[in-house]
């Protein structure tokens, strides 16, 4: 970067309580320029791109998959296509994802993201998790003799995962709460009136691994894939489900895009300085 502004443009701060990268005000300076860059060739690419921009999108996935996942995805896409309606509809993927293959109704959406289990054929597998046994940070209720459980619709393909695990040896348990909320679900969690299953991912606050269960009955795998149901591919669907690839392979981030082929040598130093700047910690990926 100071080989770009020919000068100094940040520092190192060790005094008092403040430690780490401190900008300049000619590292402030190159940070709003490189912005302005980006931003720039944004606006110029969207401009044209949004002549043919309209119409929707209607997507179907679950309540957990969308908490974890689509916000950056709507982020990205409606900073491009601001004229194309998203739609998502997350209730009846969320209540029923094994026999998806079965019904009528799939055809109204473009593309539906669902466990790899939901017997539909050519799915695009996103990613592979690993599930584990979540309990409440403050609470021990998983080493009670007859396990509360809190657990997604009867469907769903982690809930039977993990009772799979348990009836391998017969843990003995009763269902306490079933719901297709993840906040609600979270919640009971929490408060210690039982555990749950469920990715890394879907731990919040006051939510841990239970190491101990997930030694004893670990219950595997899950995986997820997209559907691609449109009988046409539209240039915004096409990159909506390119960044929804994204997010879902990166654990929830959406990477700076590149435009492809060689990148102007000003829109490359925008984002160098951009790059490096996030790396020392002085900006964060939102900033951009």
């Amino acid at each position: 970067m100071e080989n770009i502004a020919q000068t100094n443009v940040y520092g190192f701060n060790n005094r008092f309580l403040t430690r780490g990268a401190i900008l300049f005000p000619e590292g402030f300076r190159l940070l709003h320029y490189a912005k302005s860059i980006v931003r720039l060739n944004e606006e110029t690419v969207n401009a044209f791109r949004q002549v043919e921009a309209t119409g929707d999108i209607k997507i179907g996935m679950s309540n957990d998959y969308a908490q974890a996942f689509l916000t950056p995805v709507l982020k990205r896409f409606t900073h491009r296509y601001p004229q194309v309606e998203v739609e998502v509809e997350v209730e009846v993927l969320t209540a029923d994802t094994r026999e998806l293959g079965e019904r009528a109704d799939l055809n109204r959406f473009h593309s539906v993201i669902v466990s790899a289990n939901s017997k539909l054929e050519d799915l695009d597998i996103l990613r592979r998790d690993r599930l584990y046994w979540i309990g409440g940070a403050d609470h021990h209720v998983h080493l009670e003799p007859r396990l509360p459980l809190a657990l997604w619709s009867e469907r769903c393909n982690w809930r039977t995962i993990g009772l799979a695990a348990l009836a391998q040896t017969n843990r003995d348990y009763r269902i306490v709460h079933t719901t297709s909320n993840a906040p609600l679900l979270r919640s009971v969690v929490r408060e210690g009136l039982a555990v749950t299953i469920g990715p890394k991912w879907y731990l919040g606050p006051s939510l841990i691994l239970l190491d101990d269960m997930n030694r004893t009955w670990p219950p595997g795998e899950d995986r997820v894939g997209l559907k691609v149901l449109a009988d046409e591919m539209t240039a915004p669907l096409e990159v909506f489900l390119n960044y929804l690839r994204s997010c879902f392979r990166n654990e929830g981030t959406l990477p700076m895009s590149r435009s492809s082929g060689r990148i102007p040598s000003l829109l490359a130093i925008g984002f160098k300085v951009l790059g490096q700047l996030e790396r020392l910690g002085l900006i964060i990926g939102a900033e951009r």
